[in-house]
């Protein structure tokens, strides 16, 4: 019962109470204005479960720290899931923490996420017509944003031609994390 009233009288990201279909523009200027969490690709196809000793999980680990120090740019992460192709962000690190482990536990593999913490107008220069943008996946406040929402946030960014690629140069190294999942 404390986890339902819990769930129940949280309070919710400012960004969700604009998703109605009345509020394309307002979201947009409010995602526009905020930070958001990016994750990039992996830099490896990460370990899978049944060879993820210690030594080889601090090995990946160093790799991918290493791997991402020396970025000035990164690859947003993009994954498949029920024939659709998904381009995920996050309100919080926390969010991306969580969505990084359940993805992990989803492939039977270790991963190490480098992310980034963004302008929320870097998710406009990121779409493209096959992907669907999602917000906080895997948590309570998952929000699918709609084919208005994303074509808004696209034309708002005035690049409708979808980066591959995300120019970090400029990112002070305290907004840049890496996430690496842990399993006992």
């Amino acid at each position: 019962m404390p986890g339902f009233l819990s769930r129940l009288f949280r309070s919710k990201h400012p960004l969700k109470g604009l998703c109605s279909g009345d509020k394309v523009h307002e979201f947009v200027e409010a995602l526009n204005s905020i930070e958001v969490v990016m994750i990039g690709a992996p830099h490896s196809e990460g370990l899978a479960f049944e060879c993820a000793t210690e030594q080889a999980v601090l090995a990946e680990i160093e790799s991918a720290a290493r791997s991402m120090s020396d970025r000035t740019s990164f690859s947003p992460f993009r994954y498949h899931d029920r024939g659709s192709k998904y381009l995920p962000f996050f309100t919080t690190m926390d969010a991306a923490e969580v969505f990084c482990g359940a993805y992990c536990g989803r492939e039977n593999r270790l991963f190490q996420f480098p992310a980034f913490v963004l302008s929320g107008a870097v998710v406009g220069r990121l779409i493209t017509a096959d992907v669907v943008i999602i917000m906080d996946p895997q948590s309570d406040e998952e929000l699918v944003l709609s084919p208005d929402q994303s074509n808004l946030l696209n034309a708002v960014s005035g690049d409708s031609q979808g980066k591959a690629v995300i120019d970090i140069s400029g990112i002070p190294q305290g907004s840049r994390q890496l996430i690496a999942p842990t399993f006992t």
